[in-house]
């Protein structure tokens, strides 16, 4: 039994008095976003304080909406959130990722419709940095809606920071970033049911797991490594303070049943590894990954979910900056040749050897091409969006110098201007859908 289960801590901090008074503020915003966003518009105020990597503070949020009334002015929504920054890459960089929650004035997690999306408490704001589209993320996420699965939806918002410089409290503008829903367990997020029993069989597990590279094991609280693969996973759902043992010997049992049933030299209908894991979804993960050349595929930011009673599926699709080409390794840079299989990914080189899982992969390609990896549609989808943006984008590389600069991991030569970027953009993927028409029949 590999599990570790770290012990769940409850940090009680204290919480100042004017953290409960102070989005009551009449002060107003910076003239220079005040007037007219084109955009949702995020200002956060830390309360002079920093915010780090763990844990959360508390902060109060103003969010400025674009004006949309007969009036000509901007609503406003003032909210108490708990903040901090994310990730490993973006702990290096200049321009900052956050996650926060949303709290009510007891502290508690408040469920709010942030910009119109799903009422939730947890949120991501990733700041494309090295993706100088600014869109791979965002496009990343709308086709694979557009496959008929759950993936976070974006909006794109402008962000300030008020900063206390030399005593003097100013709204330090961050650029644009987009507002993401965080990965759980939700009716407008995955949508699994509640796993309630503390011994459950194999059909009653429903859980979340995470993928993830060893070298991240310091960061999560329930870990497990499976028998054949020697992978690591990490137990979204349920939440660690939640999680039983027995449930998540459970989980670990149902994941290396999989890897043994992929394995196996039996393949009887009864062995299959298709009585676990739904293919279709399988099939779909896999020709998604392959479409976008996606690097970190079965390595890092690679989700698993199962349903009560149902059958192992792999998603929601996650932390896409990477992919259209915008990658100097591992050949992720071209737009032509097969990928995923040439990497050293277990599952992916094992299914790709079952004749079975090929012919569904070209079925599934046939069935998704027309619409959603549609080249014409896909650059409507990045005009429509560039043009909604065009203006905080300009402010973006104005605060962000980086434009033809190269930064890890773009590859050379580095468009030189945003239009290019775009142009490069749009031209990698029409390369892209072209070869793997051309070449499809072939594996």
């Amino acid at each position: 039994m590999k599990t570790k289960l770290l012990i769940f801590h409850c940090i009680f901090f204290f919480v100042p008095l004017f953290f409960l008074t102070s989005c009551q503020s009449d002060e107003k915003p910076s003239e220079q976003f005040a007037k007219d966003p084109d955009i949702p518009v995020f200002l956060i105020d830390p309360y002079k304080r920093v915010i780090k990597n763990e844990p959360k503070i508390n902060a109060g949020l103003e969010v400025y909406h674009p004006i949309e009334k007969d009036d000509g002015k901007s609503d406003k929504t003032k909210l108490n959130i708990r903040i901090e920054k994310r990730g490993i890459y973006s702990q290096q960089i200049p321009k900052k990722q956050y996650g926060f929650e949303i709290i009510d004035s007891e502290l508690k997690d408040m469920d709010y419709p942030l910009c119109g999306l799903p009422a939730e408490s947890d949120w991501i704001l990733n700041g494309p940095y090295s993706d100088k589209s600014l869109m791979r993320n965002y496009l990343a996420y709308t086709l694979n809606q557009r496959m008929g699965y759950y993936a976070s939806r974006v909006k794109f918002i402008e962000l300030y920071l008020k900063t206390d410089t030399s005593g003097q409290l100013m709204n330090e503008y961050h650029g644009l970033y987009l507002l993401l829903e965080k990965i759980k367990r939700s009716k407008n997020r995955v949508d699994i049911k509640k796993m309630e029993m503390d011994d459950p069989s194999f059909d009653e597990l429903s859980f979340i797991i995470e993928l993830m590279p060893e070298r991240r094991l310091v960061m999560v609280d329930t870990a497990f490594c499976t028998e054949i693969t020697k992978s690591w996973f990490t137990i979204i759902y349920p939440k660690p303070n939640k999680l039983t043992i027995r449930q998540a010997q459970q989980i670990e049992n149902y994941v290396n049943t999989f890897e043994r049933s992929l394995y196996s030299t039996d393949q009887t209908n009864t062995d299959h590894y298709s009585e676990i894991i739904d293919m279709e979804n399988l099939a779909d993960y896999i020709l998604f990954n392959e479409f976008v050349k996606n690097t970190d595929a079965f390595y890092s930011s690679t989700f698993l979910y199962k349903d009560k009673n149902g059958k192992l599926k792999i998603g929601p699709v996650w932390d896409y900056n990477i992919v259209f080409g915008n990658v100097d390794y591992s050949q992720g840079k071209f737009s032509k040749g097969w990928y995923l299989n040439t990497l050293d990914r277990p599952i992916i080189n094992k299914v790709f050897n079952d004749q079975q899982f090929v012919d569904l992969f070209k079925d599934r390609w046939k069935l998704h091409r027309s619409v959603v990896f549609n080249p014409d549609s896909i650059d409507n989808l990045i005009d429509s969006k560039s043009k909604l943006i065009e203006p905080a984008r300009i402010r973006n590389f104005e605060r962000w110098n980086i434009l033809g600069e190269k930064l890890w991991p773009n590859p050379t030569p580095v468009p030189k201007s945003y239009d290019e970027e775009i142009t490069v953009l749009k031209n990698w993927i029409r390369d892209r859908i072209l070869f793997m028409d051309e070449n499809m029949s072939d594996l």
